[in-house]
């Protein structure tokens, strides 16, 4: 059977099969125990990519919009703390087996990138210019910080998944997912204590930059920054290590079945998990060119920083230009960790009748970044999910409430081998609201028949 899905989400999280018993392999990046699941003795999804993009710095189409070669977008005006996450994905021969009604195992390849920014309060407004009026702007705000870090990695994974215990009311299934990976690209940009000072000089005000802690710095296989190929990508030699913990609680449906029942009744009431997801690093060797600069001159006006900045044409001569405003300017040197965006989720899973289900999940980020800490977070928090679905038919409705507090209502239809959907319909074909869009795509292949798991129903169909 072949399933194709086309709906976005954020660091391989399928929103609207979350929970789902035909969500098959790809349920190992939500819970790996959670392969058990599928009726299916096995699937392989020969291709998926995804992506996602939320923010509040850029204004313009959304998906399907945004895909065209002519898309335009501009930096919205006003004075807020700012943000934007970028992720995408790509999965190559994900593949699950079933071994027997106990245990199963999944793996596959994938190809991951996750970029995030944030900002303290910035004022912008179009009519912006140059550093003095930028700096005029905000001087109200006192103190400007940014924090960036990006990490593009190659991923093997294998999963495992058994059966802990089975009673006649309950099941307890256990899943673990250990990764190989492989840094790609990474790059951090940190500054703190950025200050902003006026000064009167006769009948003119002078704006000025004062002290300020400043990181930043890429990957070493990225050379200059300016030139990369395929080959650049694949030529950093640092291993990562991460790994995915999971549970699943199954409350099972003491109804009795009978050859009347309806195709796609589920065999439980309540399915309960838990799952701790991404627990590792990537590393990355500091590039020639990154660097750490502090305690800045006196005397930064607005008009230095127009004369020193205005020809910067690479990342060199914008070393060439920082050296010239601070008083420490180092390398970086050594190695830099990335940390995945590892999380605790919480994913409850409820039969209500016929066909009907709903889905809740609480994911919550596990760690926090620091000064020297560069760390990747979930954008996911909350997310209710009611979908009517069969093994050929479904229509899902996954409603979210993001780490940034936006609201998204979602829906996804599956007919037959397709399924379509999005998370955000407020925002779908629309051309000047904030970025906040994305889509997915997979090829699943599944056995044509459904192979019952037999083993969980009270009895068997009665023969005549």
């Amino acid at each position: 059977m072949l399933i194709l899905v086309a709906h976005f989400t954020n660091a391989q999280n399928y929103n609207a099969i979350h929970g789902s018993d035909y969500s098959g392999g790809l349920g190992v990046y939500n819970n790996p125990s959670s392969i058990l699941a599928s009726p299916y003795n096995w699937d392989v999804t020969v291709i998926g990519y995804q992506y996602q993009t939320i923010s509040n710095v850029l204004k313009g189409p959304n998906f399907p919009f945004s895909l065209l070669p002519n898309a335009t977008f501009y930096v919205a005006n006003g004075n807020f703390k700012r943000y934007a996450d970028v992720t995408t994905d790509l999965h190559l021969l994900n593949g699950r087996i079933k071994l027997n009604d106990h245990s199963a195992f999944a793996f596959g390849l994938n190809v991951r990138e996750n970029t995030q920014a944030k900002t303290s309060s910035i004022h912008y407004t179009d009519s912006v210019k140059g550093p003095r009026s930028f700096l005029f702007l905000n001087e109200q705000n006192g103190i400007i910080e940014l924090d960036v870090t990006h990490a593009s990695w190659l991923e093997l994974y294998g999963s495992y998944a058994r059966t802990l215990w089975n009673h006649e009311t309950s099941r307890l299934n256990g899943g673990i997912t250990l990764k190989l990976m492989r840094g790609m690209s990474g790059a951090i940009a940190k500054a703190n204590d950025v200050g902003i000072v006026s000064e009167q000089d006769n009948d003119q005000t002078i704006y000025k930059i004062v002290n300020g802690d400043v990181n930043y710095g890429y990957s070493a296989n990225l050379g200059d920054g300016e030139s990369i190929s395929t080959s650049d990508l694949f030529s950093n030699n640092k291993l990562g290590f991460a790994f995915d913990l999971g549970a699943e609680y199954i409350i099972k449906s003491q109804n009795v079945p009978s050859v009347y029942d309806e195709e796609g009744m589920a065999d439980y009431d309540w399915k309960i998990g838990f799952s701790l997801l991404d627990i590792g690093w990537n590393s990355y060797e500091y590039s020639s060119y990154s660097r750490h600069a502090s305690s800045i001159k006196e005397d930064v006006t607005s008009l230095v920083l127009q004369d020193k900045f205005s020809s910067v044409s690479g990342i060199s001569s914008f070393n060439d230009s920082v050296a010239t405003i601070v008083e420490n300017f180092n390398p970086l040197t050594g190695n830099f960790k990335v940390w995945n965006p590892a999380r605790a989720v919480i994913n409850i899973d409820h039969y209500v009748q016929g066909n009907i289900f709903i889905n809740g999940e609480l994911s919550m980020n596990l760690l926090s970044g620091g000064k020297n800490n560069y760390v990747l977070k979930e954008s996911k928090f909350l997310t209710v999910t009611p979908r009517w679905e069969n093994r050929k038919f479904g229509v899902f409705m996954p409603v979210q409430v993001n780490r940034h507090g936006n609201f998204w209502i979602g829906g996804a239809v599956k007919a037959g081998p397709v399924l379509l959907g999005t998370h955000n319909l407020l925002n779908t074909f629309s051309k000047n609201k904030f970025l906040g869009s994305g889509a997915y795509l997979a090829i699943t292949l599944r056995p044509f028949e459904i192979m019952r798991d037999n083993k969980n129903r009270q009895y068997d169909c009665p023969t005549y």
